[in-house]
């Protein structure tokens, strides 16, 4: 079985947007969690 390919086309204006919808907070969690110790 394989996997299906993921290819994802994200606009300028769409992230804009998306960006719009986040609070400071929120956006300072998301970047913060690529950062983060996975824990076991």
């Amino acid at each position: 079985m394989q996997t299906m390919p993921l290819s994802a086309e994200v606009r300028p204006e769409e992230i804009r947007k998306f960006l719009k919808m986040l609070s400071f907070k929120e956006l300072f969690f998301l970047l913060t969690m690529v950062f983060r110790k996975s824990v076991n």
